[in-house]
Protein backbone atom coordinates (compact mmCIF):
# COMPACT_ATOMS: atom_id res chain seq x y z
CA UNK A 1 0.00 0.00 0.00
CA UNK A 2 1.59 3.15 -1.07
CA UNK A 3 0.63 7.06 -1.23
CA UNK A 4 1.60 10.01 -0.73
CA UNK A 5 1.68 13.25 1.83
CA UNK A 6 1.97 16.75 1.37
CA UNK A 7 1.10 20.00 2.42
CA UNK A 8 0.09 23.08 -0.04
CA UNK A 9 0.83 20.81 -2.65
CA UNK A 10 3.99 20.46 -1.64
CA UNK A 11 5.77 17.08 -0.86
CA UNK A 12 6.27 16.43 3.58
CA UNK A 13 9.54 14.06 3.46
CA UNK A 14 10.07 12.45 7.28
CA UNK A 15 6.93 12.33 8.44
CA UNK A 16 5.85 9.32 10.70
CA UNK A 17 2.29 7.41 8.87
CA UNK A 18 0.78 5.10 10.33
CA UNK A 19 -1.40 1.63 9.00
CA UNK A 20 -3.73 -0.14 11.38
CA UNK A 21 -6.41 -3.05 10.51
CA UNK A 22 -9.56 -1.46 10.53
CA UNK A 23 -11.20 -4.25 12.18
CA UNK A 24 -9.94 -4.57 15.20
CA UNK A 25 -11.43 -7.95 17.16
CA UNK A 26 -8.90 -10.04 18.39
CA UNK A 27 -9.73 -12.76 16.37
CA UNK A 28 -10.10 -10.86 13.25
CA UNK A 29 -6.75 -9.16 13.48
CA UNK A 30 -4.54 -10.42 10.72
CA UNK A 31 -2.07 -7.44 10.04
CA UNK A 32 -2.22 -5.42 13.44
CA UNK A 33 -0.53 -1.67 12.97
CA UNK A 34 2.30 -0.15 11.34
CA UNK A 35 4.36 2.80 11.39
CA UNK A 36 6.66 4.31 8.49
CA UNK A 37 8.52 7.27 7.48
CA UNK A 38 7.89 9.66 4.21
CA UNK A 39 10.63 9.16 1.79
CA UNK A 40 12.01 12.33 0.55
CA UNK A 41 9.01 12.77 -2.25
CA UNK A 42 6.70 12.66 0.25
CA UNK A 43 6.12 8.85 -0.40
CA UNK A 44 5.04 6.17 1.99
CA UNK A 45 4.84 1.84 1.02
CA UNK A 46 3.47 -0.47 3.29
CA UNK A 47 4.83 -3.79 2.45
CA UNK A 48 3.47 -7.57 3.04
CA UNK A 49 -0.18 -5.76 3.57
CA UNK A 50 -2.33 -8.55 4.91
CA UNK A 51 -5.35 -8.80 1.36
CA UNK A 52 -8.95 -8.59 2.27
CA UNK A 53 -9.16 -6.40 4.98
CA UNK A 54 -9.81 -2.34 5.39
CA UNK A 55 -7.25 -0.17 6.74
CA UNK A 56 -6.68 3.10 8.18
CA UNK A 57 -4.09 5.54 7.25
CA UNK A 58 -3.01 8.12 9.80
CA UNK A 59 -0.39 10.58 10.32
CA UNK A 60 1.62 10.22 13.54
CA UNK A 61 0.49 13.47 15.77
CA UNK A 62 4.78 13.54 17.56
CA UNK A 63 5.80 13.64 13.98
CA UNK A 64 3.66 16.00 12.07
CA UNK A 65 3.94 18.64 14.58
CA UNK A 66 3.48 22.42 12.90
CA UNK A 67 2.88 20.73 9.26
CA UNK A 68 -0.88 20.28 10.70
CA UNK A 69 -2.68 17.02 10.73
CA UNK A 70 -3.58 14.06 8.49
CA UNK A 71 -7.12 12.93 8.67
CA UNK A 72 -7.75 9.32 9.06
CA UNK A 73 -8.70 7.49 5.92
CA UNK A 74 -9.61 3.95 5.18
CA UNK A 75 -8.16 2.40 2.34
CA UNK A 76 -9.20 -1.22 1.32
CA UNK A 77 -6.97 -3.79 0.56
CA UNK A 78 -9.25 -6.26 -1.65
CA UNK A 79 -6.85 -8.50 -3.11
CA UNK A 80 -2.96 -10.83 -3.40
CA UNK A 81 -0.24 -9.10 -4.96
CA UNK A 82 -1.84 -6.24 -5.66
CA UNK A 83 -0.28 -2.07 -5.45
CA UNK A 84 -3.12 -0.51 -3.16
CA UNK A 85 -2.92 3.25 -3.76
CA UNK A 86 -3.90 5.03 -0.89
CA UNK A 87 -3.42 8.58 -2.87
CA UNK A 88 -2.29 11.65 -2.41
CA UNK A 89 -3.56 12.75 1.09
CA UNK A 90 -3.24 16.60 2.39
CA UNK A 91 -2.40 17.79 5.65
CA UNK A 92 -4.50 20.69 7.11
CA UNK A 93 -4.20 22.42 10.30
CA UNK A 94 -5.36 20.59 13.12
CA UNK A 95 -7.34 21.89 16.01
CA UNK A 96 -6.92 22.40 19.88
CA UNK A 97 -8.00 20.46 23.01
CA UNK A 98 -7.41 22.18 26.15
CA UNK A 99 -8.93 21.97 30.17
CA UNK A 100 -7.91 21.43 33.38
CA UNK A 101 -7.51 18.74 35.54
CA UNK A 102 -8.74 18.92 39.52
CA UNK A 103 -9.28 16.49 42.10
CA UNK A 104 -13.12 17.08 44.13
CA UNK A 105 -11.09 16.84 47.88
CA UNK A 106 -9.21 20.49 46.96
CA UNK A 107 -5.74 18.77 46.99
CA UNK A 108 -3.31 20.19 44.27
CA UNK A 109 -2.44 18.04 41.22
CA UNK A 110 0.86 15.90 42.27
CA UNK A 111 3.97 17.47 40.25
CA UNK A 112 4.54 15.66 37.01
CA UNK A 113 0.89 14.30 36.86
CA UNK A 114 0.77 13.15 32.59
CA UNK A 115 -2.37 13.64 30.55
CA UNK A 116 -3.03 11.25 27.26
CA UNK A 117 -5.36 11.66 24.24
CA UNK A 118 -5.34 8.89 21.96
CA UNK A 119 -6.73 9.23 18.36
CA UNK A 120 -9.81 6.44 17.62
CA UNK A 121 -10.18 4.13 15.15
CA UNK A 122 -5.78 5.02 15.16
CA UNK A 123 -2.87 3.35 17.17
CA UNK A 124 -2.38 7.27 18.02
CA UNK A 125 -1.81 9.22 21.23
CA UNK A 126 0.21 12.33 22.04
CA UNK A 127 0.81 12.84 25.71
CA UNK A 128 1.06 16.43 28.02
CA UNK A 129 2.42 16.89 31.81
CA UNK A 130 -0.11 19.03 33.83
CA UNK A 131 1.32 22.30 34.82
CA UNK A 132 0.72 22.99 38.83
CA UNK A 133 -2.85 24.56 38.29
CA UNK A 134 -3.24 21.27 36.35
CA UNK A 135 -3.75 23.00 33.16
CA UNK A 136 -3.26 21.03 29.85
CA UNK A 137 -3.61 22.26 26.49
CA UNK A 138 -2.75 19.74 23.06
CA UNK A 139 -2.36 21.23 19.32
CA UNK A 140 -2.23 19.18 16.41
CA UNK A 141 -4.99 17.35 17.09
CA UNK A 142 -7.10 15.58 14.09
CA UNK A 143 -10.32 15.90 13.40
CA UNK A 144 -12.79 12.52 14.81
CA UNK A 145 -13.32 10.56 18.53
CA UNK A 146 -10.54 11.66 21.02
CA UNK A 147 -10.29 9.57 24.23
CA UNK A 148 -8.49 11.60 27.51
CA UNK A 149 -6.93 9.24 30.10
CA UNK A 150 -5.23 10.11 33.44
CA UNK A 151 -3.93 7.30 36.16
CA UNK A 152 -3.63 8.97 39.70
CA UNK A 153 -3.30 5.77 41.90
CA UNK A 154 -6.40 6.40 44.66
CA UNK A 155 -8.51 8.70 41.96
CA UNK A 156 -11.07 7.62 38.62
CA UNK A 157 -12.18 9.88 36.93
CA UNK A 158 -15.75 11.40 38.22
CA UNK A 159 -18.98 11.73 36.61
CA UNK A 160 -19.22 14.92 36.02
CA UNK A 161 -16.37 15.46 34.15
CA UNK A 162 -16.69 16.55 30.53
CA UNK A 163 -17.24 13.83 28.18
CA UNK A 164 -17.18 11.03 30.81
CA UNK A 165 -17.92 7.83 30.05
CA UNK A 166 -17.18 4.20 31.29
CA UNK A 167 -14.96 1.70 28.08
CA UNK A 168 -13.95 -1.58 28.72
CA UNK A 169 -14.85 -1.02 32.27
CA UNK A 170 -12.33 2.18 33.09
CA UNK A 171 -13.84 5.67 33.32
CA UNK A 172 -12.44 8.04 30.50
CA UNK A 173 -13.32 10.99 28.89
CA UNK A 174 -13.68 11.74 25.48
CA UNK A 175 -14.12 14.60 22.60
CA UNK A 176 -15.31 14.63 19.61
CA UNK A 177 -15.81 16.05 15.95
CA UNK A 178 -14.00 18.61 14.21
CA UNK A 179 -13.57 22.06 16.67
CA UNK A 180 -11.25 23.11 19.10
CA UNK A 181 -12.15 21.94 22.61
CA UNK A 182 -12.07 24.53 25.28
CA UNK A 183 -12.50 24.58 28.98
CA UNK A 184 -12.57 20.69 29.51
CA UNK A 185 -13.09 20.35 33.22
CA UNK A 186 -12.21 16.63 34.00
CA UNK A 187 -12.43 16.05 38.09
CA UNK A 188 -10.80 12.96 39.66
CA UNK A 189 -12.61 11.65 43.05
CA UNK A 190 -10.81 9.44 45.65
CA UNK A 191 -12.05 5.57 44.53
CA UNK A 192 -11.37 3.27 42.65
CA UNK A 193 -11.25 2.15 39.46
CA UNK A 194 -15.26 0.55 38.14
CA UNK A 195 -15.82 -2.50 37.93
CA UNK A 196 -16.72 -4.25 34.68
CA UNK A 197 -20.19 -6.01 34.93
CA UNK A 198 -19.91 -9.84 33.74
CA UNK A 199 -23.03 -11.07 31.98
CA UNK A 200 -23.92 -14.25 31.41
CA UNK A 201 -21.25 -16.08 33.51
CA UNK A 202 -22.17 -19.11 35.35
CA UNK A 203 -22.05 -20.28 38.99
CA UNK A 204 -17.89 -22.69 38.66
Amino acid sequence: MTGKLQRDGKPLPGVGVGLVQAEHAAQHMAYGHDEIATDERGVFTFSNVTPGEDYFVHGKMQTLGEFGVLDTVRVPAPRDEQVVQAGSLSVAPGRRIAGQVVLSDGRPVPPGTRLLISLDPAFDAQVRTLDPDGRFEFRGVPRGDISIDLRLRGYRFAKESTGFTVAHGFPECSAAGDRDVEGMRLVLEPGEEYAVPVVGKGKP
